[in-house]
């Protein structure tokens, strides 16, 4: 699995004894899982200090098979009963927005709507029993039933049989469940042949001031599903995403993939490996596509969309919550649960059950925090709702997550709001802080644009500032050319900081230096790191202007400029021509007549760069870097540095190529 990063792992040791189907333990095959002493009293969670919260149910199959052994027992208390009565006990106190069940609802999988030969044996008549027992359990405590209804979504585990799956939700005893997803934003999943499965399934809901967008996954997923869910979530860039399925993450915290369960406890699915997974395999003759592993549904879909926040699972066995935290493609951080007690509430483990619950506790925006919250966690519990205890200390924890709260997310930098969406008016957005403090704030964007009654809207116009420290992130959402002619787009910078994210995309200058930096500020010291992921380019269609010009004037001394360029290309434009343009930077100093000494110190960084001096060029000479004093001997560029490590110039004649012309200049 090494095309996926893994940033972050966390938590206790696992247990894990598979059998090839059920993957359920027998008596004693787990160590550890059957200790009392792991139970202990903790105190209430303080609701004053989270927003809201959502319960996660891993596998039930355990408590229901147990239910089922000990339905005519008057004296035995039902363990489904248990769990979800303390979720509707617990709704309005604990603020719980939604529950979330991750499959294998129930143990026996012999069900005569998918397996005929068991109608009317003992297998079979436990399978419907524990059907209509869960329905009843959800239609008391969770559908309104006792006065309390919290919203709920279910995914099918291999031991919920397909058929009997979508018959359990399609019964009468399910018509509250159903509608729910009843409306304009929550549906069911629709086939190639016009058939609703209730094995998918979407629900946009607002918790607090989130919002959310809740997709279940079904078992054995096909690709037009996972494309299907992918629309959902790019139509909604708005909504925080959670996705639930059963079988996802592997109890060694890597995504489920080639021999792990998904393989052993499915073997009558043909995972395929071999399939590319980004590219469409869907025929006229399978019109549903392959069906994809957990590695194939992190390629297909999960790393491509960065508000998908958390993804839930259950299938293999843990007495501790298991947790990962990969890098998607867009720079997100997506996180991992996966959430299975079934083990723990095996009879010959644990004489009374468990009923296992995960509590995610949310602080919308960090303003009810105690000392452990900060706007970027998830607080966990684990807790035993019928012995009303948590389940171990380390089982209690912390997840650093990257919130996403509505509008566009870019990258890791903040979300953009909608006056921002359109990259085509607005090509750069800001992210930053323009107070004096010397910390990162992801504000949201704020984006002023030079020439705007041109209608070009062409870029940033200028960050500045004399009395101010700013602290800006700039990102760059499609390839731009500059069509400035009155300004420079980006600006006269007099500022602490500046990060500009090419994105993977190019910058074509126009008769303007890109980037005009002019330090007038006597000992102000100003950074401007430039990066982006491959293909980050910058191209110079001026015939007399570089990318850079450096200035300073003599109420600058003591100032101090860097530019820190990493992974870019800088080239030509197609069809620029001129025997003596600067390719990269110009600097020198202007003032007045007086000749006043100035100390001001100029620092240029290339690192893992490319000089292209070959394509689009007309004209052979060129010149990189020109260090220049226009006005007069007095005005000292004492250090005007440029190094250049790691990087690569293309040229037909090297010879034809001047690095660094020095006039007038220390």
């Amino acid at each position: 699995m090494n095309k996926k990063k893994i940033i972050a792992l966390s938590l206790s040791l696992i247990m894990l004894v598979s059998a090839i189907f059920a993957l359920t333990i027998p008596a004693g095959a787990a160590s550890g899982v059957n200790e009392q002493s792991g139970f202990y009293v903790r105190a209430e969670k303080d609701a004053s200090t989270y927003a809201y919260s959502i319960a996660i149910i891993g596998d039930t199959q355990s408590l229901s098979d147990s239910d089922y052994d000990n339905r005519n027992d008057t004296n035995y208390v039902k363990r489904m009963d248990t769990l979800y009565s303390w979720i509707q006990d617990n709704a309005e106190s604990k603020k719980i927005g939604l529950v979330m069940g991750l499959g294998d609802i129930v143990e026996n999988w012999h069900n005569p709507l998918d397996y005929p030969t068991y109608e009317g044996t003992a297998l079979g008549n436990q399978s419907i029993w524990e059907w209509e027992n869960a329905a009843r359990v959800f239609n008391t405590y969770l559908d309104g039933e006792n006065g309390v209804k919290v919203p709920y979504t279910l995914v099918r585990g291999n031991h919920d049989s397909a058929n009997a799956y979508n018959a359990f939700i399609a019964s009468e005893n399910m018509a509250t469940y159903r509608g729910q997803f009843d409306s304009e934003n929550a549906g069911f999943y629709v086939d190639s042949k016009g058939v609703t499965k209730y094995d998918n399934s979407y629900m946009k809901l607002t918790i607090g001031t989130t919002k959310w967008l809740a997709i279940t996954l079904d078992w054995g997923i096909t690709e037009r599903e996972l494309d299907w869910a992918g629309d959902l979530i790019a139509n909604n860039p708005d909504h925080r995403v959670i996705l639930t399925m059963h079988c996802y993450l592997y109890h060694d915290k890597t995504i489920d993939g080639e021999g792990d369960s998904a393989d052993t406890a499915r073997p009558n699915i043909n995972w395929d490996y071999t399939t590319d997974m980004r590219a469409d395999n869907k025929t006229e003759e399978n019109p549903e596509g392959p069906v994809y592993n957990p590695d194939g549904i992190w390629e297909r879909l999960v790393s491509r969309y960065s508000n998908i926040e958390l993804v839930l699972s259950g299938h293999t066995p843990n007495g501790a919550p298991q947790m990962s935290q990969l890098v998607g493609d867009n720079g997100n951080t997506v996180t991992q649960l996966l959430i299975d007690p079934q083990s723990m509430d095996l009879a010959a483990n644990n004489t009374s059950g468990c009923g296992m619950v995960a509590m995610l506790y949310f602080n919308e925006d960090g303003t009810l925090a105690d000392s452990q919250w900060d706007e970027e966690t998830i607080d966990l519990e684990w807790y035993s709702t019928i012995k009303k205890k948590h389940y171990k200390e380390t089982n209690q924890f912390t997840i650093d997550v990257n919130l996403y709260d509505g509008g566009i997310k870019t990258e890791n930098y903040g979300i953009i709001p909608a006056e921002y969406a359109d990259t085509e008016k607005y090509p750069f957005v800001t992210f930053g802080h323009d107070t004096d403090i010397d910390e990162y704030f992801f504000l949201g964007a704020y984006s002023t644009w030079s020439d705007e009654s041109t209608g070009a809207y062409p870029a940033l116009s200028v960050i500045s500032g004399a009395a101010k420290k700013v602290h800006a992130y700039v990102l760059l959402r499609r390839d731009y050319t500059s069509t400035v002619t009155s300004t420079y787009p980006l600006g006269k910078l007099t500022l602490k900081e500046v990060n500009l994210d090419l994105n993977g995309f190019t910058i074509t200058t126009g008769d303007k230096n890109f980037f005009n930096t002019n330090l007038s500020t006597a000992g102000t010291n100003n950074t401007l790191n430039v990066f982006g992921k491959e293909g980050s380019t910058f191209l110079n269609a001026s015939t007399y202007r570089p990318f850079i010009s450096l200035g300073a004037t003599t109420s600058g001394n003591g100032a101090s400029f860097t530019y820190n360029f990493e992974g870019i290309t800088f080239g030509f434009a197609a069809g620029t021509n001129s025997n003596s343009t600067t390719l990269i930077a110009q600097t020198f100093n202007m003032g007045s007549s007086n000749n006043s000494p100035v100390t001001i110190s100029k620092n240029l960084n290339f690192n893992n760069c490319t000089f292209d001096l070959k394509t689009n060029r007309t004209s052979s000479a060129v010149t990189l870097f020109q260090l220049d004093e226009l006005v007069g001997s007095g005005y000292n560029v004492s250090a005007a540095n440029v190094n250049i490590s790691a990087s690569t110039i293309l040229a037909d004649d090297l010879s034809k190529v001047v690095i660094c012309n020095k006039n007038d200049t220390d």
